[in-house]
C-alpha cells in the first residue's frame, strides 16, 4: 500500500485569530494530508521560512501589513 503524499503548507497572516484558526483546522483533520510546517505573521518571515522549509503551498493573506500596495 502506497503512502499518501503529505502537502506541506506555510500559513502567513498578520491576524493571530485567522492564523490560529487555519492552523488548528488543518491540524485537527489529519485525513486531509496537510502538514503545517510554519505559521508566520510578516513578509520577511514568510520569505525566510519559505526558503528554509520549501513548502508545497504558501497560504498568504493578500492584505498583509508590510507589503507594498
Amino acid at each position: 500500500m502506497a503512502l499518501a503524499k503529505v502537502t506541506r503548507v506555510v500559513v502567513v497572516d498578520d491576524h493571530p485569530l485567522v492564523e490560529t484558526a487555519l492552523t488548528a483546522s488543518f491540524e485537527a483533520n489529519p485525513v486531509l494530508g496537510i502538514e503545517i510546517v510554519a505559521s508566520v505573521s510578516n513578509p520577511a518571515a514568510a520569505v525566510a521560512v519559505t526558503e528554509q522549509e520549501r513548502p508545497d503551498v504558501v497560504l498568504c493573506d493578500v492584505m498583509l501589513d508590510g507589503l507594498p500596495v
